[in-house]
Formats: C-alpha cells, structure tokens, sequence
C-alpha cells in the first residue's frame, strides 16, 4: 500500500511538472521534438509502471537537454526500480539543476524525494587524521577521491569495507555494517612500516688500493647433498665385495674337489652336485663381487664430491715457458 501511494504521488508530481515546456538554447527545435518525444514516451510507461522503460526514454531524453525537470524523472525511475543510491545521487543532481535555473518547485519536491531515499540508506565518512603522502583510499574496492573524504556519502544498508595505503606505512583495512538511517564514521590511522635495515658499506683508507673480492661461484649442487648415501653405497659395496669373494672362495674349493674326484675316476665325475655346487657359487661371488665394486665406485664418487665442494683445492696449474742453455720449451708450473 506504502509503494502504491508513493508511485501515485511519483505520477502526479510527473503529471503537475510535464506542463513545464522543454526548453534550451542549444538544441534546435527538431532535436527538441525529439527530446519532447522521448519523454512523451517515459512518461506513458511510467503511468503502465513500466519504470525499465521510463528510465530508459527519460535517460535518452537528458542526452539531447539536461535539465531539472529530466533529472528529476530520472531520479524518480531509479527510487521506483529499488536502485536508492543511484537515484539519491539523481535526485542531488536534479536539485543542483532547478536551483541554477531557479525552479523552487522542482527543488521542493526533489529535496522531499532525497529525503525519502536517504531514509533508506545509511551514510559515512572517512576521515584521514593526518595527510599521508601519496595515500590511496577505496570504499568496496572503489576507489575514493582524496577530496570525497571528510564529507558524508550515503551508502546501502549492509556490509562494507574501507582501505588505504601510503608508501611507507602498513595497510588498513576496516570491515563495517551500516543500517537505515545510520551515520558512520572511520578513521584512518595509518601504521609506519618497519625500516629495512641496510648494514653501512665498509669505507676503504684514503690512498689505499680497492679491494676486488673473488666472484664466488654459486653453490654445487652436490655440496648442498648429505653423505649418508655415500658412506651407505661404500658400506654396501664393501659387503658385496667380502660376500663375492666368500663365493668365490667356495666355488675354488668345490672345484678342486670336483678336480680331483675326476681324476681318481679316470676323468669322470661322480658327483654331479660339485660341479653344480662350484658353478652357482661362482655366479654369485661374481655378481656380488661386481655389483660390490660398482657400489663402491658410485660411493665414493660422492663422497669425493661432497667434501671437495666443501674444502676446494687451491692448486692452480700453468704452462710457462722454460729455458736452460740451448733447450727452450714449455713446463707446467703448480701454484698454491
């Protein structure tokens, strides 16, 4: 019933301001027809309810001569299509208007609206309590004029969120809710960011040569690896090297054995487990012996890595030329 009783007072206020001619001194008078058209065309939708369309002839309408009256009317669709921001900033715009063409009733009758809208809405203010250089305040990620804070803005009802930053200083960040009619207000107090520490640079004596550093190179991969493999390869390679020789050790026996049992028996071999006892023993000490020795190379090899990464030699080798008597030729010489 509220709604129905506002829209009727919405038309009738449209109704008493559309005798108003349009009018304005840089348009033509087709370009004025058109805009007389167009708003002809809002007006009717808007006695439908057909505020989408209203909104849309009355904005078309403003394109060609903005005045208070057009404002006014599209303030109006706005507040009816549940959009309260956007029409009280309509309806400011449409008081700005009739004030500088010095229509009284369109300021009465668009103050009454806004009042209605900011009913609706609530407000804030942001407040730096210094200035910042180079500060950067925003509103729902929307970013702020400098010259917007410190002045009140209406806002919708719910939840927000301001930020702000300077060089220098820590973020703020404030999450707040505003209700109806409610009045906000945040400071921004901004938190001086830690100094980076820069350690002084060593200042050479006067007269003195400079010092050039040796680049070093960055760090082997290789240093940065943990000798347990290594000292686990060595250990293992170890074992299988002693188990390979156990094995072969056997298998040498095995064959004596089965050597001499070939020659009691006129070069026949009773026992045909020896041979095979000899064979597969031989197999295994090699294998083992072999995988023992890989083992052990692999190892060590990073063993050699590790700590050679770790204590480089300093021995640099260089071939110079050398001479004694009547021989000339050339010599590496090792330098530490």
């Amino acid at each position: 019933m509220v709604g129905y009783v506002r829209t009727a007072c919405y038309l009738f206020t449209i109704a008493a301001l559309a005798a108003i001619p349009i009018t304005a001194s840089a348009q033509s008078e087709s370009e004025l027809a058109v805009a007389r058209q167009l708003y002809d065309e809002g007006y009717d939708a808007a006695k439908r309810k057909d505020w989408n369309t209203a909104l849309a002839r009355f904005q078309e309408a403003r394109k060609i001569t903005d005045n208070a009256r057009l404002n006014l009317f599209v303030a109006t669709a706005l507040r009816e299509l549940g959009r309260p921001l956007a029409a009280f900033g309509a309806f400011d715009a449409a008081i700005a208007k009739a004030r500088a063409e010095g229509k009284t009733d369109i300021v009465d009758v668009a103050t009454a609206r806004r009042a209605e809208v900011a009913a609706e809405l609530g407000s804030i203010t942001i407040s730096p309590d210094k200035a910042y250089p180079g500060l950067h305040v925003s509103l729902d990620g929307q970013r702020i004029a400098l010259a917007a804070t410190d002045r009140r803005m209406p806002v919708l009802v719910g939840d927000h969120r301001v930020e702000a930053r300077a060089p220098s200083f820590k973020s703020f960040s404030y999450p707040f809710t505003v209700r109806a009619s409610e009045e906000r207000t945040v400071v921004i107090r901004l938190i001086p960011a830690p100094a980076t520490q820069v350690a002084p640079a060593k200042m050479a004596p006067a007269g003195a040569a400079p010092v050039i550093s040796p680049a070093r190179s960055a760090p082997d991969s290789s240093s940065q690896r943990s000798p347990a493999l290594g000292v686990t390869l060595v250990a293992v390679g170890v074992a299988g090297i002693g188990v390979g020789i156990g094995f072969s050790a056997d298998a040498l026996s095995t064959y004596q054995a089965a050597k001499d049992e070939q020659s009691l028996h006129n070069g026949v071999v009773v026992d045909a487990d020896l041979v095979s006892h000899y064979q597969t023993s031989g197999l295994i000490g090699g294998v083992a012996g072999g995988l023992g020795v890989v083992a052990t190379a692999v190892g060590g090899y990073l063993l050699h890595g590790i700590y050679s990464a770790e204590t480089p030699s300093q021995t640099r080798w260089r071939l110079v030329p050398q001479s004694t008597g009547r021989a000339h030729g050339m010599a590496f010489v090792a330098s530490f």
